[in-house]
């Protein structure tokens, strides 16, 4: 059964459990004159969707936004479905993920890839949007929600399309995967990589411009709300750059990416006093690898 939790007096977060995947998917309902729906997840979460609006009394019918912050399976995958199920809503992204919401053939076959043939029978299908229902904002521009106002921050580096939304009634940063990924029972943020996409500069660059604005809340996208905003930023630019540091002298060394995965390993229990045995932490690894590669540094 999902989750619901109240964030502020007008944002709902929706943890979405699922039996097959071991991982957290947070969903966010903005509940506004024009309410917004923010990182839908997989369209395997559109039934535990469903029910969180139901428990909070929503008429979905009212919807007016769904906001993935990039397009990836685990952010974006649904919304073909959402948006299939509620042709009034428009969807908001990025201006390089478009084409690929609209058409998704070529985002199907990189899924496949990553996740294998089958990823449907866990993740559920990726469906097209029909063009008339998606919208392409510009940075920074504020799409008006009631008494409110959602600004659109372009923050690339996880990926070329991936954008965070700040909320100027409650402060609250929808940051994606921009600010890094949550240790489950640490809050210690590490740095989520995925070729070949990654761009590290990008990364921490995007990471300077969110400080920039501020947040009071950091609502994450695979982990609960944080808390200390200015403390997890750190965190997470102090995370990457040792991230960085670790695999270069690794690749330079000459170590294949079995052993800086065992290195890496080895650096999460030392940052976070735990062990993060997940597979995003092989992938990281793996994007890590590929930028430097591709940037002809190893």
């Amino acid at each position: 059964m999902v989750q619901v939790t109240r964030v502020t007096e007008d944002i709902f977060h929706f943890l979405v459990p699922s039996e097959k995947i071991a991982n957290i998917f947070s969903v966010y309902l903005v509940r506004e004159d024009g309410s917004a729906l923010i990182e839908p997840g997989p369209a395997a979460n559109t039934p535990g969707i469903l029910e969180g609006l139901k428990q909070v009394g929503f008429d979905p019918a009212k919807l007016a936004y769904i906001i993935p912050t990039h397009i990836h399976l685990d952010h974006g995958g649904g919304a073909g479905l959402l948006a299939q199920k509620f042709p009034q809503t428009k969807v908001i992204v990025h201006p390089d993920g478009k084409r690929h919401m609209v058409d998704p053939s070529r985002l199907i076959a990189s899924t496949r890839m990553a996740f294998g043939d089958n990823f449907e029978d866990t993740y559920g299908p990726i469906l097209p949007i029909p063009e008339s229902q998606v919208v392409v904002p510009q940075d920074g521009e504020a799409i008006a929600l009631g008494k409110r106002q959602l600004r659109i921050v372009y923050s690339p580096g996880h990926a070329s399309h991936h954008l965070s939304i700040h909320d100027s009634k409650s402060g609250s940063l929808f940051c994606g995967e921009a600010l890094g990924v949550p240790v489950p029972g640490t809050q210690t943020p590490l740095p989520f990589a995925a070729p070949p996409g990654f761009d590290l500069e990008a990364y921490l660059a995007s990471m300077e411009k969110l400080k920039a604005l501020r947040p009071k809340l950091l609502l994450y996208s695979h982990g609960e709300v944080g808390r200390d905003p200015d403390s997890l930023i750190a965190a997470a630019q102090k995370n990457s750059r040792a991230f960085a540091d670790m695999v270069l002298q690794a690749l330079k060394a000459g170590e294949g990416e079995e052993q800086i995965v065992q290195r890496a390993r080895e650096l999460v229990s030392r940052l976070t006093g735990t062990l993060d045995e997940r597979s995003m932490l092989n992938m990281t690894v793996a994007g890590y690898v590929f930028y430097f590669r591709k940037k002809g540094l190893a």
